[in-house]
């Protein structure tokens, strides 16, 4: 019976997160790729999402850091002004306009 108790809270210690409600540090994050803009005044922009959680935007060739928490993406360009960054399935992405995956 001790062993069975053991290996019981051995497996519910093992299968909790540290801190489910803490923004995604790279797994499984949907943003991670290129993404191009609609056409806006005749041109398209990208955005390039990375693993580390840091992002590229064409527009001015502006770094950024970004933070995820489900299907949203906090944009900061250190402006002071974070933009978010909405999924709308796997392949689009809402944020001022449509952007679709590459």
């Amino acid at each position: 019976m001790k062993k069975v108790i053991v290996l019981y809270l051995f497996l519910i210690l093992s299968s909790c997160s540290k801190d489910d409600n803490e923004p995604n540090k790279s797994g499984n994050n949907p943003f991670i790729g290129t993404w191009i803009s609609e056409e806006v005044v005749g041109q398209k922009y990208t955005l390039q999402f990375k693993s580390d959680l840091t992002f590229y935007y064409s527009a001015g060739s502006q770094k950024g850091t970004y933070t995820v928490n489900g299907n949203t993406a906090l944009l900061d360009l250190n402006t002071g002004y974070k933009t978010p960054a909405t999924l709308i399935d796997a392949t689009h992405l809402n944020m001022i306009g449509l952007w679709t995956k590459q």
